[in-house]
């Protein structure tokens, strides 16, 4: 008796030993994949592979969702954010059942931070919030680290959603759990989260202790030389000299994130760096390039509306598989029910019995495929259908941009003439001024022609916006209806002062009569509410 507890406790030892080592030699694989995701993409894709199918042999789902994490990232490093999205997806659904809220927090992360890169905010914040719950949620690991940058990730996408306040409370949050813990590279750390919490400094019209802490952090950065945070922390420095009005100093720092651009890989940083260029050319006089910057920027937002489509065509394929395997495990356990029926009806029914049973049998099997060939074939139809309106919204995407930025190059010219205009009728007599005030008059014309064509096609993609607006606010005014369709389309308060012709501070001041009009709390998003109409 005592021999066989021995023999059973020397065997159980040795699988436990078996078990250390394979875990051992997936940790290193992960750690070799994870080291060359930036520079060596196509070598930690087939690290991760190794790790993913010898996790489906041992039927280990937490390697196997950290193997399938660890794609997404690679794919994503390789700008194929669609595969990357899939991944992470995966990877959740292997963590269905699992226990460990570590994972369970990453995999949220990393699916929000695809979606923030793309300005799907809200999308982004339902992710990295439930990650900020199972992080809090985790009572066995350190990851004072992860947690900061999950805390400051949050706060870069509330003040994006105009929330200023909730910005810096999670920034102050992100703040505390660095100093709590001990980590690599603090001192680079605390000087990005000063940085993000100058950012909010800004947002909320605290400049000069904007300034003083963007200023006092931009040394570490420079010397870190990391082109996201450095960009960055150029491109803060150029919006705090911008607001305060010295453009020269503005222009100086936006140039400098300018330099960094093409090394950013989020492309709402660098469209908003090339948005700040163009502006700060603008304030001194240089249209031409101030149009080479605002161009640049609408390449990138064509950019994100290109993958912003392609996701939402990506949803709803998704939410047809799924219906699709839904269909499917109901046919399957339909037919699992019919055969414990027939092989019941086998043991107690005669022969008679079971020649009618083979018949039923054989009817169902033949509906079975009728469905089957109806149902494939709808989804044919359903793809083809899918496909023909993907191509209307992606040429009506196009002219829609391309009719934007139509008008910010009339609506410059227009103001180019209209200085010169006015120049030149310091130099001609009284008499001449009429028909040089008919030509300016003429001129302004031609621009609410371009803005009546402008919105017959933005009516062609959101049909009855400005009808249903009407409806709900008839006290609307004409240029708060330009406002509201300018927001729906998400350009920022940049893009509509160029579109309208007017400075961003015109714009900020019609955004709040707007939203007093529309009778929205503070804690209202502005943007939100008009993409109902």
């Amino acid at each position: 008796f005592f021999s066989l507890i021995l023999c059973l406790t020397l065997v159980n030892k040795g699988f436990s030993q078996l078990d250390s080592l394979q875990q051992k030699a997936q940790d290193s694989l992960i750690l070799e994949a994870s080291l060359a995701i930036r520079n060596e993409p196509d070598k930690a894709i087939s690290k991760y592979n190794e790790v993913l199918d010898r996790s489906k042999q041992a039927t280990d789902s937490l390697y196997a969702a950290r193997a399938l994490n660890g794609l997404g990232k690679a794919f994503a490093a390789k700008s194929e954010y669609l595969k990357s999205l899939e991944y992470h997806y995966d990877a959740l659904n292997y963590l269905e059942h699992s226990t460990s809220n570590i994972e369970l927090a990453y995999a949220h992360n990393n699916i929000g931070l695809l979606y923030g890169r793309f300005n799907l905010y809200d999308e982004a914040l339902e992710y990295l919030m439930e990650a900020e719950r199972y992080i809090a949620l985790d009572e066995t690991t350190d990851e004072n680290n992860f947690n900061n940058l999950l805390l400051l990730n949050i706060s870069i996408l509330k003040g994006r959603q105009g929330d200023n306040n909730g910005s810096l409370n999670y920034v102050l949050k992100a703040e505390k759990s660095l100093k709590e813990s001990d980590v690599q590279f603090k001192g680079l750390r605390m000087a990005i989260t000063a940085n993000e919490k100058a950012r909010t400094y800004l947002q909320l019209g605290r400049i000069d202790s904007a300034l003083i802490l963007a200023e006092r952090n931009i040394v570490p950065l420079a010397r870190a030389n990391i082109p996201f945070a450095l960009g960055k922390g150029y491109y803060y420095l150029g919006e705090i000299y911008r607001v305060k009005g010295d453009f020269n100093k503005a222009l100086e720092y936006a140039k400098k994130a300018d330099l960094i651009a093409g090394s950013i890989d989020d492309l709402a940083t660098k469209q908003d760096i090339y948005h700040l260029v163009a502006t700060m050319y603008e304030e001194v006089n240089n249209p031409k390039k101030a149009l080479e910057y605002y161009k640049k920027a609408t390449e990138i937002n064509n950019e994100i509306f290109d993958v912003k489509d392609t996701w939402a065509f990506y949803k709803l394929k998704r939410d047809i598989k799924t219906k699709d395997e839904a269909q499917q495990n109901a046919l399957l356990e339909k037919d699992k029910k019919l055969s414990r029926t027939m092989s019941g009806l086998y043991a107690v029914i005669v022969i008679f019995t079971i020649v009618f049973a083979f018949i039923y049998f054989k009817y169902l099997r033949t509906k079975h495929k009728k469905e089957k060939e109806q149902y494939e074939q709808l989804q044919q139809l359903t793809q083809i259908e899918l496909q023909k309106t993907k191509e209307v919204l992606e040429i009506n995407k196009k002219e829609l941009t391309s009719a934007a930025l139509q008008i910010i190059e009339n609506g410059e010219t227009v103001q180019q003439f209209r200085k010169e205009i006015e120049s030149f009728k310091e130099s001609l007599d009284t008499s001449h001024h009429k028909k040089l005030e008919n030509l300016a008059s003429s001129i302004t014309n031609n621009t609410t022609k371009n803005w009546e064509e402008f919105r017959s096609r933005f009516e062609q993609v959101n049909t009855d916006f400005f009808k249903n607006l009407k409806k709900e606010h008839p006290e609307l005014s004409s240029n708060e209806l330009k406002i509201c369709s300018f927001l729906k389309l998400n350009f920022n308060s940049k893009d509509i002062a160029n579109l309208m012709g007017i400075s961003p501070e015109s714009v900020k001041v019609s955004r709040y009569r707007l939203r007093k009009k529309l009778n929205l709390q503070r804690s209202d998003n502005l943007a939100s509410y008009i993409d109902q109409f």
